[in-house]
């Protein structure tokens, strides 16, 4: 009974580490187009942004970078830095 419940608690927590690879992977794919189309891989960053925000923290920071990237390529002025700052401020907690 008790290998019963390991075996099913191992793949659920194995779904959910491959679901994130694969927001990684879309958003690596988005990161590619942006290079030479920023604003598609914009419009597919936003689809994405459901899929986001269920993930970890890992994931969403990735997306906020990505998100910074692409609107600096796509020559888009911030109307605040808040965003930066944020995660500027999370990585310094981490050291």
């Amino acid at each position: 009974m008790k290998a019963k419940k390991f075996v099913c608690l191992l793949a659920i927590l194995l779904m959910a580490s491959c679901s994130n690879d694969g927001i990684i992977e879309k958003m690596e794919q988005i990161k590619t187009v942006g290079n030479h189309d920023p604003e598609l891989a914009l419009t597919m960053l936003d689809s994405l942004e459901l899929d986001i925000r269920d993930g970890g923290e890992y994931v969403r920071n990735k997306y906020d970078l990505l998100r910074i990237r692409l609107h600096d390529k796509a020559n888009h002025l911030p109307s605040s830095d808040i965003m930066i700052k944020g995660l500027a401020g999370g990585l310094l907690l981490c050291r």
